[in-house]
C-alpha cells in the first residue's frame, strides 16, 4: 500500500510517489529520483541506515533538493516480516559406554544462517538405557523448531574380581570355625563397581568350603571369584573313666563278667571309637583298666579305672541242733552239751567260736556260732538253748495317754509310762506294740511281759492323738516377666508354693488373674489341711514392658513453597508405626526446611511408648524447589530474593490441522506458574474445554463428546 502525504510543493520539483517495499530478512533501497523544472533529474537522500533488518515497518523519508533552495520530501514504507522457521534437522543417535556428551547440532535459517541448537539436558549423560535429548533452534525472529536425538548408554563389559587368598582355620568347641577373617577381594570395572559380596556362612564346617565372591558394576553386570576355607579339628576328646569297681571273687578266687560301667566322653566334633584293655577274667587284687576314646580326626585321649577283686565270700556254718533243758538251782542250767557245728569256705580253713554262757538262765538263750576264714569273712549260725519255766509273769499297763499331733500328723516320742510287772524267777522282757509314730485318733497299745521261760502276760493302754496345727505355706518366689504383644503377660508360670502340714493338705488355691497387667500384682495363695486349718501367703508378679516401638517410616521428598520454606510432621513419614502398649510420643529431629537444606537431609525419628521404651531410626528428607524461575536468572523463585515476574503469553488462535505446526493451544511461560487452570467457551457461552493443571496439551477436542471443534470456533 502507498502512503500519500499532502505537502506544499515548491515550484520546479515534482513530488514522487514511492511504493512500499516488502522482504522477510533485510532491505537495501535504491535511492528514488524526481524531476525539477530547472535542474532536471534529482536523486533523493535519507538519514536511514541500510540495510534495514528490524522486523516490522520502517518509514524511510527521502529528501529532494534542486540546488536552488527548493526541497521536497516523500516517504516510503519498508516492511520486514520473517515467516520462515529454521530448517528442522534430522539428528542421528549417539551411543556411549558409561557416559556421553553429544555435540550441539546445527541447522540453517533463511535469515539467521547457521543456528546452533540448545538443550536443558545436563551433560554428560550417565543413565543406562536411552535418553531423549530435545534441541531447540531459534532464528531470533520468533521462529523456533525442535528436534530430538536419542543418546544410548550401555555397559556390556563385566567387572573384574580377584578373590582373597585361601584361608585355614581350626574347629572350635562346636566343631565349626567362626569369626574367620576372609580378607577383601580386589575389584575393578570400566564404569564403576557398585558392590561386592560373598556367600560365606557364619560358621564353617570341618573340611574345605568354597566361598563365592560376586562383584556387581553400576550396570548390573556381575563376575565371581572363588576362595577356599579349610577347617581342621585338632581338639582331642574328653573322657572320664567309670568309677573304680570292687567285686567279689568266685569259687576260683577270680572274677568273670565284671560290669565295668560306661565312660563319660565328649568331643567337639564326633567320637569314632571307645575301647578298653580289660581282661576277660580279673585275678584277686587290683587291675588297672585303660579306656581310649578316639574322634573322627584321629585325636585320642585315655583314662584309667581300677578293678579290685576281693574274697568277700563268707564261709558257711550250720549250728548244732537246738537243746532243751530244765532249770537247776537258782533258776539256771549248767553243763549243757551244745554239740559241734558244720563249716566250709571257698578259699581257706575256718576258725569256729561261740558265745555260750557257762550257766543258762530260765527261758531261751541264743547261742551264736561264728565261722571266720583267712580273709576275715565271717558267718554266723544260731543255736537255741531252752530252759523251761511254766509260771507266767504278771503285768499292769500304764494309764491312758492324750497327745498333740506333731509336724507329721502323728505323735512322736509319746511318753507312755511304765507297766508294773513281777515273776517267780525273773522278768525277761517287757515289750509293747506301740508304733514309733502314733496316727491321728485312738490307738490301743498292748504291753507284753515275758519271763525267762517265755511265759507271757499282756495288758492294754489307750493313746489318743489330736490335730490343731495349721498348715505351713510359703508362696512361690516373686516373678518378673515381660509383656507380650497385647501389653499383658498371659500364661505366666507362677511356680508351686512350698507347703507342709502335719496331717496333709486338702487344697491349694490362688487368686491369680488369667492375664497380668503392666506393674505389680499381688497373688494370694491359700492352703487348707484335712482338719480344716488354713494358712495364706502372698507372691508378687511384676510385669515389665520391654518391647520397643516398631518404626514403620519412609523417606520423603518435599518442595519449598514460594517463600522458600517447607515443613513436615510425623504423619507425613509414618507408614503405620506401632507399639504393643501404645505410643506416647513421636519426635523428629528437624521439621522445618528452607533453601539452606536443598538436597538430602538425614533426620532422626524417635518413637517412645507409654512405658518409656524407645526406638530411634533415621529417614532422608529430600528438599527441592518447584522448578519455577520466573526471571530466568538460574535461581528458582522460592530461593530468589529478587524475582522479575514474566507474564503468560496467551494466544488468540491455533490451528489443530495435524501438520505439527501450531496444533496445540500453547500458553507461553505457563511453566512459571505453580497453579494454572483454563476454561474455554464458544461464542454461545458454552464451555468446550477445561483443565485444573493445564500443560499446553489441548488439541481442540471437546471434553463432553470427544469431537474436534469446527474451524473458526
Amino acid at each position: 500500500a502507498t502512503q500519500n502525504f499532502t505537502i506544499s510543493q515548491p515550484i520546479g520539483l515534482v513530488l514522487p510517489t514511492l511504493s512500499d517495499v516488502l522482504d522477510q530478512c533485510s532491505v537495501t533501497l535504491t535511492a528514488p529520483v524526481t524531476n525539477d523544472a530547472c535542474g532536471g533529474t534529482t536523486t533523493g537522500t535519507t538519514t536511514t541506515v541500510f540495510p534495514i533488518t528490524a522486523q516490522g515497518t520502517t518509514v524511510v523519508t527521502w529528501s529532494f533538493n534542486d540546488g536552488n533552495g527548493q526541497t521536497v520530501t516523500a516517504t516510503q514504507n519498508v516492511i520486514i516480516d520473517d515467516i520462515t522457521p529454521p530448517v528442522t534437522p534430522t539428528l542421528a543417535n549417539v551411543t556411549g559406554q558409561c557416559s556421553a556428551t553429544p555435540t550441539a547440532p546445527t541447522t540453517t535459517d533463511a535469515c539467521a544462517g547457521t543456528i546452533t541448537g540448545t538443550t536443558t539436558t545436563v551433560f554428560p549423560i550417565t543413565a543406562q538405557g536411552t535418553t531423549v535429548v530435545t534441541w531447540s533452534f531459534n532464528d531470533g525472529n520468533g521462529q523456533t523448531v525442535t528436534a530430538t536425538q536419542s543418546v544410548l548408554i550401555s555397559d556390556n563389559i563385566l567387572p573384574v574380581i580377584t578373590g582373597p587368598a585361601a584361608v585355614s582355620a581350626t574347629a572350635n568347641a562346636g566343631c565349626t570355625a567362626t569369626g574367620v577373617v576372609l580378607g577383601t577381594p580386589i575389584t575393578s570395572d570400566n564404569c564403576g563397581v557398585a558392590s561386592f559380596s560373598s556367600n560365606a556362612p557364619t560358621s564353617f564346617p570341618i573340611g574345605t568350603t568354597s566361598v563365592v565372591w560376586t562383584v556387581t558394576d553400576i550396570a548390573g553386570n556381575t563376575s565371581i571369584a572363588i576362595q577356599t576355607v579349610t577347617v581342621t579339628d585338632i581338639t582331642a576328646p574328653v573322657v572320664t573313666a567309670p568309677s573304680n569297681v570292687t567285686v567279689s571273687s568266685t569259687t576260683g578266687c577270680t572274677a568273670e563278667n565284671v560290669s565295668l560301667g560306661s565312660p563319660e566322653f565328649s568331643d567337639n566334633c564326633s567320637v569314632a571309637s571307645v575301647t578298653n584293655n580289660a581282661p576277660a577274667i580279673f585275678p584277686e587284687g587290683i587291675t588297672t583298666v585303660t579306656w581310649t576314646v578316639t574322634d573322627a580326626s584321629g585325636n585320642s585321649t585315655t583314662a584309667t579305672q581300677t578293678v579290685t577283686v576281693v574274697d568277700q565270700t563268707n564261709p558257711t556254718i550250720t549250728a548244732p541242733a537246738a537243746v532243751n533243758a530244765t532249770t537247776n538251782s537258782s533258776c539256771a542250767a549248767t553243763g549243757v552239751i551244745l554239740g559241734t557245728p558244720t563249716t566250709a569256705d571257698n578259699c581257706s580253713a575256718v576258725t569256729v567260736t561261740n558265745n555260750a554262757p557257762s550257766s543258762f538262765p530260765i527261758g531261751t538263750t541264743t547261742v551264736t556260732w561264728t565261722a571266720t576264714d583267712a580273709s576275715g569273712n565271717i558267718s554266723t549260725a544260731i543255736q537255741v538253748v531252752t530252759i523251761s519255766d511254766n509260771i507266767s509273769p504278771t503285768i499292769t499297763a500304764p494309764i491312758a495317754v492324750t497327745a498333740e499331733a506333731n509336724s507329721s500328723c502323728a505323735a512322736y516320742n509319746v511318753s507312755l509310762g511304765s507297766p508294773t510287772t513281777s515273776d517267780n524267777c525273773a522278768v525277761a522282757s517287757v515289750t509293747n506294740n506301740a508304733p514309733a509314730v502314733f496316727p491321728l485318733g485312738a490307738t490301743t497299745v498292748t504291753w507284753t511281759v515275758t519271763d525267762a521261760s517265755g511265759n507271757t502276760s499282756t495288758a492294754a493302754q489307750t493313746v489318743t492323738v489330736t490335730d490343731s496345727q495349721a498348715p505351713t505355706l510359703e508362696a512361690p518366689a516373686s516373678i518378673n516377666v515381660n509383656t507380650t504383644a497385647n501389653c499383658v503377660a498371659s500364661g505366666v508360670e507362677l511356680g508351686n508354693p512350698f507347703t507342709i502340714d502335719n496331717c496333709g493338705i486338702t487344697s491349694i488355691v490362688n487368686d491369680a488373674p488369667i492375664a497380668f497387667p503392666v506393674g505389680v500384682t499381688t497373688v494370694t495363695w491359700t492352703a487348707t489341711d484335712a482338719s480344716g486349718n488354713t494358712s495364706t501367703s502372698t507372691q508378687t508378679v511384676t510385669v515389665t514392658d520391654v518391647i520397643n516401638p516398631t518404626a514403620q517410616v519412609q523417606d520423603i521428598t518435599i518442595v519449598l513453597n514460594p517463600s522458600g520454606s517447607a515443613s513436615i510432621t510425623f504423619a507425613d513419614i509414618d507408614l503405620g508405626s506401632t507399639d504393643n502398649c501404645g505410643l506416647a510420643t513421636t519426635t523428629l529431629s528437624q521439621t522445618d526446611f528452607d533453601c539452606g537444606h536443598i538436597g538430602e537431609n538425614v533426620i532422626t525419628v524417635t518413637l517412645t511408648d507409654v512405658n518409656g521404651n524407645e526406638t530411634v531410626t533415621t529417614i532422608t528428607v529430600t528438599v527441592s524447589t518447584d522448578g519455577i524461575d520466573s526471571d530466568n536468572d538460574g535461581i528458582d523463585d522460592s530461593c530468589d530474593e529478587i524475582t522479575d515476574a514474566i507474564e503468560a503469553d496467551i494466544p488468540q488462535a491455533f490451528t489443530p490441522n495435524g501438520n505439527n505446526i501450531n496444533d496445540l493451544f500453547v500458553v507461553g511461560n505457563i511453566e512459571l506458574y505453580s497453579e494454572r487452570s483454563i476454561e474455554v467457551f464458544n461464542r454461545y457461552g458454552n464451555q468446550v474445554y477445561s483443565s485444573k493443571e493445564y500443560n499446553n496439551d489441548w488439541d481442540g477436542t471437546r471434553l463432553d463428546n470427544g469431537q474436534s471443534l469446527p474451524d473458526g470456533t
